[in-house]
């Protein structure tokens, strides 16, 4: 049996468009769907009714509070009955044959533990997650955020670093044997984590672009996260894994070296283009400046450095532009005139 989790807070429009989609899948063997009302403050009883009368069976689980991510499916996890388990957001809504994708894998290759499909920005029919690498700006992002669907980042299906919790299909012996969702973590790095430890089991993450869906990213969630729990989550995830990631990071280093690298220009001026130039910085390489698309203001500033336009860059000596933005695919062709090599660097670790 497969059990389908779809984890819900409130949204209950939402909510049920995703359980619509759900019902809608092609399925060749038993199955159940589990709805999660996740302490929601707005009934989600009408959804109870709506879908009981689904051919596939439905239930409806209810926890007190607003538990956590982790908590919260590792609890509706043991309340399934499935061998595999299939974890949903429920800001998702997918494609009528993306299970048959996602849980092929795992009934042809042994050595598949972690299954994860593309999802689109829903509305604009760009990619939000095509699997999610490591950065050398010290954390995770996802890959081909704002490519045309069918670029060739989110088209190939490749073994990854990580994918994305919003839709993740396991087997629930690695599951379990793995110890499930890590509850240390509040809403973030969860589904991170897990792909770490299924890795360190010897097991594959996948990345199938066959398995679509069309995602509302942190619907749910945009305005409940804080930056202390972000730090906390980020702290707890570098504090496990360091042995598995400096080394990546030095390898990385080691060759912007010996490309000859020592004065670059950093594209963006957020979290990630912070975090890279701190990085380079400690290994020696210099940020001569900071670039953006954005109207820059005369004397603008970003880590006590010069933020100037893309335009004024032929006036700067410096080797490469590194990007230091998750939406690379998006503005990669545009960044290629502005680079000395006409090849903006993107520092993918892993």
């Amino acid at each position: 049996m497969i059990s389908i989790i779809v984890l819900a807070h409130n949204q209950v429009e939402m909510t049920r468009r995703c359980l619509e989609a759900v019902c809608r899948l092609r399925v060749s063997q038993s199955w159940e769907l589990l709805c999660v009302d996740n302490g929601s403050t707005e009934s989600l009883e009408s959804l109870a009714g709506e879908f009981a009368g689904q051919p596939v069976s439905f239930r409806m689980l209810r926890n007190a509070a607003n538990l956590s991510f982790s908590q919260a499916n590792n609890r509706a996890a043991l309340a399934a009955q499935g061998r595999t388990l299939v974890f949903l957001n429920n800001d998702l809504t997918i494609s009528e044959d993306a299970l048959f994708h996602l849980l092929e894998p795992l009934a042809l290759d042994p050595d598949v533990g972690i299954v994860g499909g593309r999802l689109l920005y829903r509305g604009t029919g760009l990619v939000q997650h095509a699997g999610i690498a490591q950065m050398l700006w010290g954390y995770a992002s996802n890959l081909g955020v704002g490519a045309p669907c069918d670029h060739p980042i989110a088209m190939g299906r490749r073994e990854m670093f990580a994918v994305t919790g919003a839709m993740m299909a396991i087997d629930r012996s690695l599951f379990e044997s793995i110890g499930g969702f890590d509850e240390g973590y509040r809403w973030g790095y969860e589904d991170l984590d897990l792909c770490m430890r299924a890795r360190r089991a010897g097991k594959q993450v996948l990345y199938v672009p066959e398995a679509l869906g069309f995602h509302d990213e942190s619907a749910t969630l945009k305005h409940a996260r804080v930056a202390a729990q972000d730090e906390a989550n980020y702290r707890r995830f570098r504090d496990r894994w360091n042995p598995w990631l400096e080394p990546a990071e030095d390898k990385y280093l080691t060759w912007l070296h010996g490309q000859g690298i020592r004065r670059v220009v950093i594209f963006g001026t957020g979290k990630a283009a912070q975090g890279l130039c701190r990085v380079l910085a400690e290994d020696g390489i210099a940020t001569a400046a900071f670039t953006s698309t954005r109207a820059i203001q005369a004397g603008a500033r970003f880590c006590e450095l010069p933020v100037v336009s893309l335009n004024a860059l032929s006036r700067l000596d410096f080797d490469r532009l590194l990007v230091g933005s998750q939406y690379y695919y998006q503005v990669q062709q545009m960044l290629s005139r502005f680079d000395p090599k006409s090849d903006p660097l993107f520092p993918v670790l892993w």
